[in-house]
């Protein structure tokens, strides 16, 4: 897991080529501005999702990990605990699905704040848990980018 600001991104493109576009994608100026949803950037390699939500409580959520993609999960606006363990210490909570690209998990982890513009970047190892309440609930905009692990995805 990569944990910092997006004026530092360029120190992490090299760990898989795609990220750059991911990350070139973040540095638009009308991030807050855009609608929910799927936007394509380079076709099913790298693809970002908009999300604007409320923060919820632990209970609500679910440990997941992905496999085909890794996320960079972008800060817009609001600010939430992000939970992070690696999958080896969760137990299995359902067999992976090919087609949502995700697996769910029980157990515990670190909960770290995520606050407007950090970004987190988790790989298929990480497991995490988005979207928490801080004390009080917060109203999130939130961009997930979808980097492919292999090219061929």
């Amino acid at each position: 897991m990569i944990i910092d600001k997006l004026s530092n991104s360029s120190i992490y493109e090299s760990v898989n080529p795609l990220l750059k576009k991911g990350f070139e994608f973040l540095s638009r100026k009308d991030l807050a501005s855009l609608e929910p949803g799927k936007y394509e950037i380079d076709g099913d390699k790298v693809f970002a999702i908009v999300a604007h939500y409320d923060t919820k409580d632990y209970v609500e959520g679910k440990w997941e990990s992905h496999r085909k993609y890794l996320d960079i999960q972008f800060m817009v606006e609001g600010i939430e605990f992000f939970g992070y363990n690696h999958i080896s210490n969760l137990t299995l909570k359902t067999e992976y699905s090919d087609e949502n690209d995700i697996i769910f998990y029980d157990g515990h982890g670190s909960m770290i704040p995520f606050s407007k513009d950090d970004f987190i970047v988790v790989f298929p190892e990480d497991a995490h848990y988005p979207s928490l309440k801080m004390p009080g609930s917060s109203n999130v905009i939130k961009i997930i980018v979808k980097v492919a692990v292999n090219k061929e995805n």
